[in-house]
């Protein structure tokens, strides 16, 4: 993410002019730095199809797959303080050289020097993450993901403008080395770094319990959607057992054209599953439907009663969100049907119609 090598190099010979010394790179920094780009690079090439999957794959498998995905994270942003931490001690280090030093003078065109490919480095890094933000869907499963990338992406423009800050410094200070003592005493300048250093190291603290949160209602809502998922097979097979000789159990299934939909876009999927005892109908509806924002992933527990030979009203119910609401079936007589989410308590589960075949 954020690379600051360079810098580390420029700061260990500052301390090194300040000491007499032969400049060299300090390992345990550039070690860290090594560390946390390995571990971020394994987070992002993991499983990019993982929020994509949430509500249409196994959810044994995506369960896994989460936790999967949250330690590997969770590594990548402990590698990310460990490193931030290493190069305040090492900023540390050279603010006691210099204050031991009478002669100590702030090598300030290094520094510009590296803060300006600091800044570079930085602004590839939001280049990789507006790309990621661009093709990560806008789909509600990836709500989380998003709004940690878009915190993400606001840290490292607070952090590039900080730098360019101290970029301006060093250019109005800088013109000789004696005007740069005058102006500002090179500890000073040294502060100021370490406190955006300090301000990049507390975010990184929050980025980890951020992470952590997003991963873990991840998982709480795929096993929602798991336990509403046995819920309603549980219910089915228990109508099944008490159905009688007129007792029918039937799927019908979107099949994609052009006139076979009303509503915001095109449904992805949509299964009706309903058992008829009498006239007395149960079942389940599941689809995945686009709204503004993306997709929503959507399963409805239903039951109702026939109002006509071609007409059924049913009352469904929602875990995820909590919700209820009225869908209107019409049966045709080519055997399709017209499914009709007429009214919802949660603008989540939006209105709209399908034409559904049997299966």
């Amino acid at each position: 993410m954020i690379k600051q090598r360079a810098r580390v190099i420029s700061l260990v010979s500052l301390a090194a002019a300040c000491l007499g010394q032969t400049p060299q790179l300090i390992q345990d920094v550039a070690m860290a730095g090594a560390e946390y780009r390995e571990a971020l690079a394994a987070w992002r090439g993991n499983d990019p199809t993982l929020e994509k999957d949430l509500f249409t794959s196994d959810p044994v498998q995506v369960r896994s797959r989460i936790r999967q995905a949250a330690a590997l994270r969770d590594t990548a942003m402990v590698k990310k303080t460990a490193y931030i931490n290493a190069l305040i001690r090492r900023l540390q280090d050279v603010k006691v050289a210099l204050l031991r030093s009478p002669d100590g003078m702030l090598p300030a065109a290094d520094l510009r020097r590296d803060l300006q490919t600091d800044s570079s480095r930085i602004a590839s890094e939001r280049d990789r993450l507006e790309i990621s933000l661009r093709d990560l869907s806008r789909s509600d499963e990836n709500a989380l993901v998003r709004r940690a990338l878009e915190s993400e992406l606001s840290d490292l423009s607070y952090l590039q403008e900080n730098i360019n800050q101290r970029l301006h410094s060093l250019d109005s200070a800088a013109k000789t080395q004696e005007e740069a003592l005058r102006a500002t005493p090179p500890a000073e300048k040294l502060d100021a770094i370490l406190r955006m250093w300090d301000q990049q190291a507390a975010s990184s603290v929050r980025e980890r319990a951020e992470w952590a949160g997003i991963y873990a209602a991840m998982d709480q809502a795929v096993a929602d959607t798991q336990r509403s998922s046995a819920k309603a097979a549980k219910g089915a097979k228990r109508s099944h057992k008490k159905q009688d000789s007129s007792g029918t159990d039937q799927i019908w299934t979107y099949r994609s054209a052009p006139s076979a939909w009303t509503g915001y876009g095109e449904p992805e999927v949509a299964t009706l599953e309903l058992h008829d005892e009498k006239g007395t109908l149960s079942g389940t509806y599941r689809a995945r439907l686009p709204v503004q924002e993306g997709m929503h992933n959507i399963l409805l527990v239903l039951a109702g009663s026939r109002q006509s030979a071609q007409v059924v009203l049913l009352h469904w119910k929602s875990q995820t969100p909590p919700a209820e609401g009225q869908i209107t079936l019409r049966f045709h007589g080519d055997g399709k049907l017209e499914l009709k989410r007429d009214k919802s308590s949660d603008p989540y589960i939006p209105g709209g119609t399908e034409l559904l075949s049997p299966r």
